[in-house]
């Protein structure tokens, strides 16, 4: 699912006014701040960046011409993957091209793509595994059938998994413009160490990273425990300052949590405003979207979603049934990405945010997130109908409530 919360956007000025705060107050501040720059059109793609902003290194130290070097490819990547749409053989040799060059300049860099492991890995493998590795990395990426992949999945670990990284981890990756820095398993709420992720390792163990623990620690603190439960892979990613913030994707009613460091925890240590709606958003989702919301029956009135066929009086059911069911019939609704900002300014009386109207289950999770941070809404827009329909459940209520005072306790 990936939802994505800030949309691989250039949202620099939202986020330069995260600083520290201490109260549930300081985070209805500047969650106000930001829903007025949302309305500037900020959440557009961005087509111009820096390779500081891409992958979040510091790359001061490199000579200027050799990093304008590995931007262009970069660039051109880019490009090539808005073109095909799909992580084309070209795409994964500009990409592997550029994280090679900075390889070159003593950064440790994850690996990108099973493409990326076969040129780093050619010295240490047979030309027959080198060519293999090179034909799986792009033989199911552009039919993306699920079956095919876990199928080169477990070929291409018998050939790189001795070095400490997983096929179906690097298949994970390949889509994604930023890298997995850490991979743990959860089990009964708790995180240890994936030994196979992205990253050239030979050694049996890795040890917990502490930011990892307390960025862990919070996620504990705020989703409940019957929804945390079901989450059995924490990732650790970046894409640089002020990108992609988190995002929860599921299969087969597990759950699986990704967070972005640096733009969860500030520059004095302390976890920003945002990162905390984040994390609230995609509990969100996960809440809404879980085994116990659907139903195999369909009558033809009930809200289909990808994860399934949602229940009569499941949350989100009941969600579109009051809120977007008029707006389907009408044919007006938000076209995903494509027409959101459009949508948004024709209808900013009807949605808590832009990111609101791109669907149903974001509206859902984005209400929520204002649900639990804002005061409680006092006006007659459908916005604030939204919010309040949330007030509704004790169960919600409870949760709210729980939230607030832990963000109130917590530096």
């Amino acid at each position: 699912m990936k939802t994505i919360i800030t949309i691989l956007v250039s949202a620099s000025l939202v986020f330069s006014f995260y600083t520290n705060y201490k109260t549930i107050d300081d985070i209805e501040v500047k969650t106000e701040i930001t829903e007025k720059l949302e309305d500037n059109d900020l959440y557009t793609l961005r087509e111009v960046y820096t390779i500081q902003d891409y992958l979040g290194y510091d790359f001061s130290n490199i000579d200027l011409k050799k990093l304008k070097g590995i931007e262009k490819k970069l660039r051109l990547a880019n490009q090539v993957y808005k073109k095909d749409e799909y992580e084309s053989e070209q795409y994964l040799r500009l990409k592997s091209e550029a994280y090679q060059m900075i390889r070159a300049e003593g950064y440790d860099v994850p690996l990108h793509s099973l493409y990326d492991a076969a040129e780093v890995l050619r010295g240490d493998i047979s030309k027959y595994e080198y060519k293999l590795l090179l034909y799986l990395s792009t033989r199911s990426t552009k039919t993306k059938v699920e079956s095919e992949m876990l199928f080169d999945s477990v070929i291409a670990d018998f050939i790189i998994s001795k070095y400490g990284i997983s096929a179906n981890e690097l298949f994970l990756q390949s889509s994604f413009n930023g890298m997995q820095l850490a991979l743990y398993n959860v089990n009964d709420m708790k995180i240890e160490r994936n030994n196979l992720d992205t990253v050239i390792d030979k050694t049996d163990k890795h040890s917990i990273e502490k930011e990892h623990q307390r960025i862990w620690n919070r996620i504990v603190e705020i989703i409940p425990k019957k929804y945390l439960e079901l989450v059995d892979r924490f990732e650790i990613i970046t894409d640089g300052k002020e990108e992609i913030t988190g995002f929860v994707e599921t299969a087969n009613n597990r759950w699986s949590l990704s967070v972005d460091p640096k733009d969860t925890i500030d520059g004095n240590g302390n976890f920003t405003p945002y990162s905390m709606k984040t994390i609230i958003h995609e509990s969100a989702h996960i809440i809404s979207l879980n085994k116990s919301q659907m139903t195999s029956d369909n009558n033809g009135s009930l809200y289909v979603v990808r994860e399934g066929t949602l229940k009569k009086d499941s949350y989100l059911n009941v969600f579109f049934h009051r809120f977007w069911e008029s707006l389907a019939n009408s044919n007006e609704e938000s076209d995903g990405y494509d027409n959101m900002s459009e949508y948004y300014n024709k209808h900013k009386s009807e949605f808590v945010s832009k990111y609101a109207s791109r669907d149903p289950s974001e509206d859902f999770a984005e209400s929520f997130a204002y649900f639990v941070l804002r005061p409680k809404p006092t006006g007659s827009l459908l916005k604030d109908k939204k919010v309040l329909f949330f007030y509704e459940y004790p169960e919600f209520v409870e949760i709210r409530d729980h939230v607030r005072d832990v963000i109130k306790n917590k530096k």
